[in-house]
């Protein structure tokens, strides 16, 4: 009876609370800022959700139950908008919130950029809101790895933000002259697009990186230098959106399973590339050529110490078909690296 005279007595208070917050919102002008507010509210009592609550739920239904009034909530707040007389407002705000829900339904099933465990409080609440994903578990194409080396921090993209949001706005100069053609016309569109936005996520990640320390990925790398439409959407145009839809729906259709097994398939890519180096340097048709500096500025043979660490990073799991894959092409890399050392 004490405890539910206390909760009766916390949600009498809580709704004369909620009552007075509502009429000074009411007084509040002008309606959009009044509807700016209530975003931002909304969006702080979510993010301490996510930390508070659901960060210490396992992962699975449980977690996936407490996230889905969050996902519900991103999904359904840019209904606040007017889209007749805000339109401009509600594709940005559709997009962060639903990347917002994309995160949280996907660390609700152990993946994605919430999961690592290393992330402060602040951090993760900075990743769950922002548009950001820490560059430590980005993985979106074959170079993301050598990313990690040379990420922009800080002042460098303050400074890029500042070069991209000028060229934006000289594009837009030009396009103001008449007599453009209609080629050069949508080429200049598409330039004008890429550098606002590549700068509007710059500046993100810098305030990601001087707030928490977050070392953000980049959303956008350079589209404006693809060479195909594959690099295009692959590899340069909004490539937090592309990370999402992996975590997501890709790897748990390639393992599976909704849940990542302990042993993780993304190892697998180790022994991807130990299999790659047996095409590159000991094909059956194509005897190595290189010497081993050759191949170490190559980057097409490994050495023996490389491929025996290939090996050990192979899934451990002894009754995979493609653990046994994965060990057998580490183990032959080991050999071939070998072979072709001694013949060095």
């Amino acid at each position: 009876m004490a405890v539910i005279s206390v909760l009766s007595a916390g949600l009498l208070h809580l709704d004369r609370a909620v009552a007075v917050a509502s009429r000074l919102l009411d007084a509040v002008q002008p309606p959009l800022l009044r509807k700016a507010i209530k975003l931002y509210v909304y969006a702080a009592l979510t993010s301490v959700w996510a930390t508070v609550v659901v960060r210490r739920v396992r992962p699975g239904l449980q977690r996936l139950l407490t996230t889905l009034p969050v996902v519900v909530g991103n999904l359904l707040a840019p209904l606040l908008l007017d889209p007749s007389s805000e339109p401009l407002l509600i594709t940005p705000l559709a997009g962060v919130f639903s990347l917002a829900a994309f995160k949280l339904l996907a660390f609700s099933i152990a993946r994605g950029p919430l999961v690592p465990e290393w992330l402060t409080a602040p951090q993760f609440a900075c990743v769950y809101l922002l548009p950001v994903v820490p560059i430590q578990v980005f993985t979106v194409g074959s170079s993301d790895t050598a990313r990690i080396h040379t990420v922009k921090q800080g002042r460098q993209l303050v400074l890029d933000c500042f070069a991209n949001t000028g060229t934006a706005m000289l594009v837009s100069w030009v396009l103001a002259l008449p007599y453009l053609p209609v080629m050069v016309r949508h080429w200049l569109y598409t330039l004008a697009s890429a550098t606002f936005l590549t700068a509007v996520f710059d500046i993100l990640g810098a305030a990601a990186h001087w707030a928490v320390g977050i070392t953000a990925a980049p959303s956008f790398d350079r589209p404006w230098l693809c060479d195909s439409f594959q690099d295009f959407w692959a590899r340069r145009w909004n490539l937090t959106t592309t990370y999402m839809m992996r975590i997501l729906v890709y790897e748990p259709l390639i393992e599976g399973r909704m849940l990542p097994s302990g042993a993780r398939c993304a190892k697998l890519s180790v022994a991807a590339a130990a299999a790659s180096l047996i095409v590159a340097g000991k094909s059956p048709d194509r005897p190595p050529r290189q010497s081993a500096e050759e191949g170490a500025d190559t980057g097409c043979l490994a050495t023996p110490d490389e491929a025996a660490a290939a090996a050990q990073d192979a899934p451990e799991a002894t009754g995979s078909a493609a653990g046994s894959a994965a060990r057998s092409a580490a183990g032959a890399a080991a050999a071939g690296a070998a072979g072709a050392g001694t013949a060095a």
